[in-house]
């Protein structure tokens, strides 16, 4: 998709001394540079009835899936999301996926130390990759385990829910402005995660146990997911430089996604399609 920018000004600036103001004239018949740009679409529909990045299929779109119950297995709409995640054609790539922390059995594969657990988080993933063929995904998990936390979110409990594809929200499993117990742990635990999928498995230095894995194809990574954890911009960064290189070690091709740090600003609509 193109944007073209319409227009060109002509400023006559006040002399010194005088108010500081300015006059500005548009131009809309000049063209000074053509963009390239691509609007987003976030795939997050809670409701039980089809995404509305379905009235958009005509555009060059970025997509970001977000995880939530209506695309686990025995969600009655979770082949209609899929096909419509198919339809948007190779034009919208990369697709970013968002497994976040309100739901932590398909957002975090360790929740307690030294137990591996992806069995809520690959037939999710698996179904990503099968709809979005021909297109790079960007590997969007951005929840650490709560126990690698210092202070009360590192001790708290381990019960979030019963059963597979339960859809107890955990609003408070990730608590903003703590810090970690080892920023190193952390990136041995993304560096393992992406080992999986990516490397064939990986071993738990603390278990000696061996986890068979993928050899999927995911090219892009991001630490974390705009910053939600309220570090500083400085602190954030080195975590981020510690946290790639590990993950860079077991996957040398690997691109990173820069960081991202969230402005929230909340506004509530009706959509045509989700009324």
């Amino acid at each position: 998709m193109h944007s073209v920018l319409l227009f060109s000004y002509a400023a006559s600036v006040a002399q010194p001394g005088a108010a500081a103001s300015a006059n500005i004239t548009i131009d809309w018949s000049t063209t000074l540079a053509t963009t390239r740009t691509t609007p987003s679409c976030q795939v997050c529909c809670r409701r039980r009835r089809l995404p509305c990045c379905k009235l958009l299929l005509t555009l060059s779109l970025q997509v970001q899936v977000v995880v939530e119950p209506s695309m686990w297995p025995n969600s009655p709409i979770r082949e209609t999301q899929l096909h419509w995640l198919q339809q948007l054609g190779v034009e919208a790539s990369p697709v970013f996926w968002q497994s976040w922390f309100v739901y932590p059995h398909s957002g975090v594969a360790q929740l307690q130390p030294g137990k591996w657990d992806f069995s809520q988080i690959t037939p999710l993933l698996r179904d990503m990759l099968n709809a979005t063929q021909g297109r790079e995904l960007a590997f969007q998990f951005g929840t650490v385990p709560d126990w690698m936390l210092t202070g009360p979110a590192g001790q708290r409990r381990w019960d979030f829910g019963e059963g597979m594809w339960n859809d107890t929200l955990v609003w408070d499993y990730r608590q903003s402005g703590t810090t970690w117990k080892n920023i190193s742990q952390v990136g041995e635990y993304f560096a393992n995660f992406i080992s999986y999928y990516t490397a064939g498995g990986f071993t738990d230095a603390g278990a000696g146990k061996w986890y068979e894995g993928f050899h999927w194809d995911i090219p892009w990574f991001e630490f974390l997911n705009e910053m939600e954890y309220s570090q500083s911009p400085q602190l954030f960064t080195q975590e981020s430089d510690i946290v790639t290189t590990a993950v860079a070690a077991i996957a040398p091709q690997m691109k990173f996604l820069g960081l991202v740090r969230l402005a929230m600003l909340v506004l509530t609509y009706r959509c045509c399609c989700c009324s």
